[in-house]
């Protein structure tokens, strides 16, 4: 009887949900006895406040809006590929790599198990930009491969050049 006592009282928050369920008056009444008078108002209350149909009804001076939290997960790739690539995976900590991305340190434990994890994932993103290069210069079917091979240099030289 008092597993059947709470689910009720879970469910019968609001008279839609009463009535959705099939709750007589006698029901709610006994379930609003066994509860008792202040309980049973602070129950329907948080219901209330909790439903989102009565988020401005019950307080109208307050409007929420709900915004994405920008991610500090690409700041945190993208800088820590320069510090990798520049200090090596050993010579890089942890440290090093959030303030050169410019976000906590907690950011980086939310993103990443380990550092061998962030690992395995800025090696994906160094590959993701070693393979665009090779579609665009050794599998492009419109220059000859002399070109093909002058081309890969070339993007090699220039990658060097602006990354050390």
């Amino acid at each position: 009887m008092e597993f059947e006592t709470e689910w009720l009282t879970d469910m019968a928050g609001t008279a839609d949900v009463q009535e959705g369920i099939g709750l007589s008056g006698q029901a709610t009444a006994a379930i609003q006895r066994s509860l008792g008078a202040k309980a049973w108002t602070q129950l329907r209350h948080q219901r209330q406040q909790s439903d989102p149909r009565f988020l401005d009804v019950c307080n109208t001076n307050v409007h929420i809006t709900f915004v994405a939290k920008p991610s500090n997960r690409e700041k945190i790739l993208t800088e820590g590929l320069r510090v990798v690539h520049e200090r090596g995976f050993a010579g890089a900590s942890v440290r090093d790599i959030v303030e050169a991305a410019k976000v906590p340190q907690g950011s980086f434990t939310n993103h990443f198990a380990s550092k061998e994890a962030f690992c395995l994932e800025i090696l994906d993103l160094y590959f993701e930009g070693t393979r665009a290069t090779i579609d665009e210069t050794l599998r492009n079917e419109a220059l000859s491969p002399l070109k093909r091979l002058r081309a890969f240099v070339d993007a090699q030289i220039n990658h060097l050049k602006r990354n050390g």
